[in-house]
């Protein structure tokens, strides 16, 4: 504990000026934000793990927001992507398209989402033994992306050229009254 004048602060520095930052006024205040959080279920999805596509992005510096090394880290995943390897490992994630990774600078579409996923029930053990922990679940998602049916080198992404309805308006634009 630091004495600083007539009041007694706990903590770090950084913490505290952070806390004010978000406009946390106090120390009281801020420890009952936190207990209210942890007090909630571990099934509510505010306490589900958060996985954003750049934790597992080669292309990025841990200082960047990567969270595994670059021998098992993927170029270029996406939100969708990740959701994919989850569902299909028979876990029940969450995809949030329209939140971003703060350290991200650029707003392209191809970058933003995350994935939320519930690791433990509410009791505090794993929903599934293969994803028990944050880490595992990071190197597991990189482990899988590569081995996608979108990521393989002869794949064709589908396209809606033999959608017939907008040739029809065209013809019916050309024709002549009598």
């Amino acid at each position: 504990m630091k004495k600083t004048g007539k009041s007694v602060r706990r903590g770090c520095r950084k913490c505290v000026r952070g806390a004010a930052k978000r406009g946390v006024v106090n120390e009281l205040e801020m420890a009952t934000t936190i207990n209210l959080i942890k007090s909630e279920p571990l099934s509510s999805q505010k306490r589900w793990v958060v996985v954003y596509p750049a934790y597992i992005d080669k292309k990025l510096s841990t200082k960047q927001g990567r969270r595994i090394s670059k021998l098992l880290a993927v170029e270029n995943p996406t939100s969708v992507e990740i959701h994919d390897v989850l569902a299909a490992n028979g876990m029940n994630p969450l995809l949030e398209r329209n939140k971003m990774y703060p350290r991200c600078g650029d707003r392209e579409p191809e970058t933003q989402g995350r994935v939320r996923v519930q690791i433990k029930n509410d009791d505090g053990s794993a929903k599934n033994a293969q994803f028990s922990s944050r880490d595992s679940i990071y190197k597991s998602i990189a482990e899988m992306i590569p081995k996608l049916k979108t990521r393989q080198p002869g794949y064709v992404a589908p396209s809606n050229s033999g959608n017939p309805s907008g040739s029809g308006a065209a013809a019916k634009k050309n024709k002549k009254k009598k």
